[in-house]
């Protein structure tokens, strides 16, 4: 869920909404990525590695080969508790970084004459907040926008009207989104609730 949150008098006398903070969705995919990079780096080092060796160029033997020593160490020898406690958490943080690549990040909005514009949950809040201070009466106004809801709360004057214009407006400015979210509006005047 996203807020924004902004006062103001009638009609957009007040300060404007200040801007959401920038879109996080995807750094678990980032992070995946880098992860499979730095390994597939590290891959490419050792393969370069040890096709030098085999053809002996940069003063290097076929036995001074990575991959060779690495097999004749383990050759022989038996695996241990931390060999296999390692190999475990290995699977583990494979099997992580797979799925957080994988994962859904979350569909935005878009608009219906222009399905290239995407909302995102900030964006829409920041939409509901704005009208809802453009109605006469209303002296603050903060959203919370998910992808189905938009919850508008509002500080009003004491006019019992407010809710339901507030709804009203805020409805009005999101039906060009695609999907339209459900608009509930939290009323409260500056002597209790409204």
């Amino acid at each position: 869920m996203t807020t924004t949150t902004g006062t103001g008098g009638a009609r957009g006398t007040g300060a404007p909404v200040p801007a959401a903070p920038g879109h996080r969705s995807g750094t678990s995919a980032r992070a995946a990525g880098v992860v499979v990079a730095v390994l597939l780096i590290a891959c490419g080092v050792v393969a370069a590695q040890e096709a030098l060796a085999a053809q002996s160029l940069a003063g290097l033997t076929p036995a001074d080969g990575w991959v060779r020593q690495a097999v004749g160490a383990i050759e022989g020898s038996t695996l241990g508790a931390a060999a296999i406690v390692a190999g475990a958490v290995a699977a583990v943080v494979g099997i992580m970084v797979l799925v957080a690549a994988w994962r859904d990040s979350p569909r935005p909005a878009r608009l219906r004459d222009a399905p290239a514009v995407e909302l995102h949950a900030q964006d829409v809040a920041r939409l509901s907040s704005a009208a809802a201070q453009d109605v006469d009466g209303v002296l603050a106004a903060a959203s919370t926008a998910s992808r189905r809801a938009v919850v508008v709360r509002v500080t009003a004057t004491g006019d019992p009207n407010v809710p339901g214009e507030v709804a009203e407006a805020v409805k009005a400015r999101l039906a060009a989104v695609e999907p339209t979210p459900q608009v509930r509006v939290r009323a409260t005047s500056t002597g209790g609730a409204a």
